[in-house]
């Protein structure tokens, strides 16, 4: 089977994907933001879906509920005109619970971690 990427969020953030071929969903509003990202899951047509900031924290349920299959792949994006750090939070929590640790924490001089 060949998959495919998608990319849901505002439209202003995830239409210029369509000329890189990716599937694109617009949500301009939370009405059915969480039954599009549901739809796309369940299609089984995409290895990676990206989801704007925004929509990704209206549709954290659904988020943590697929944070552990391995496709389809739910990747945050920074929308563009919103990027409250959710994807970096997002991405912090996936790293510790990989490899146990946090490898992105920031360092402080002397090459230390804040986190030590």
């Amino acid at each position: 089977m060949k998959y495919e990427i998608a990319v849901i969020g505002d439209t202003g953030s995830v239409i210029a994907f369509r000329g890189l071929g990716f599937t694109v969903v617009p949500i301009e509003d939370d009405t059915g933001a969480e039954g599009e990202l549901y739809r796309l899951i369940d299609s089984k047509r995409f290895a990676i879906i990206y989801i704007t900031e925004p929509l990704a924290r209206r549709c954290s349920k659904v988020l943590s509920r697929y944070s552990a299959h391995a496709t389809p792949a739910i990747i945050l994006i920074p929308a563009s005109n919103d990027s409250g750090g959710y994807a970096m939070a997002n991405l912090k929590q996936s790293v510790i619970r990989a490899v146990g640790f946090d490898v992105l924490a920031n360092k402080k001089e002397g090459g230390e971690s804040k986190n030590e």
